[in-house]
């Protein structure tokens, strides 16, 4: 059961932007999925386009908007999953960082969030409301879980926390990606 579970949380953006402003976060990926809600689901536009890097080609997946997403992490060491939930806004247009670029409306305080975002940047975001589907496996497995965006205060010692830079979001409101 859980590798069918697993097998449909299929849509990973590792890279975070934040705009504290709207309340926004910007999941980014070099390429992204053209079927966002399965191979039986609907496809999503998308773009085929140089690298970042300006190396070879990539998809460019043009997100939909209006639909919950759920983000995971897990870190096993400290045996822990941290889970937080957005809506989503559709794609950010933008030449800075990686092509495929989703914005999310958090659920909770995205400063908080940022605050909080600890033990490395890989996350894995699915869309779907799976918060407690996904709560329920971590549990199984013997994780801590906590949601949203008060999930764990304190950083790993192995990974800490990246400083933020501006410019992800082009300037609107206070707006970074980590480096």
């Amino acid at each position: 059961m859980a590798a069918v579970f697993l097998a449909q949380v299929r849509n990973s953006w590792p890279y975070p932007g934040f705009d504290t402003s709207q309340n926004h976060i910007v999941y980014s990926h070099c390429v992204g999925p053209t079927k966002v809600f399965g191979p039986k689901g609907e496809q999503n536009g998308y773009h085929i386009r140089t690298s970042h890097a300006r190396v070879g080609a990539v998809v460019e997946s043009l997100m939909p908007g209006g639909y919950m997403t759920t983000t995971i992490r897990t870190n096993v060491a400290r045996r822990q999953m941290a889970i937080h939930q957005a809506r989503s806004a559709g794609p950010l247009a933008s030449e800075k960082g990686c092509r495929t670029k989703l914005i999310g409306e958090v659920r909770g305080d995205v400063g908080k969030l940022l605050t909080r975002w600890d033990y490395a940047w890989h996350r894995m975001t699915v869309y779907g409301d799976v918060k407690g589907p996904l709560a329920e496996f971590g549990r199984a497995l013997g994780l801590e879980v906590a949601d949203g965006p008060d999930a764990f205060d304190e950083c790993d010692p192995v990974c800490p926390p990246r400083r933020l830079t501006s410019g992800l979001l082009g300037g609107r409101g206070r707006a970074g990606a980590y480096v």
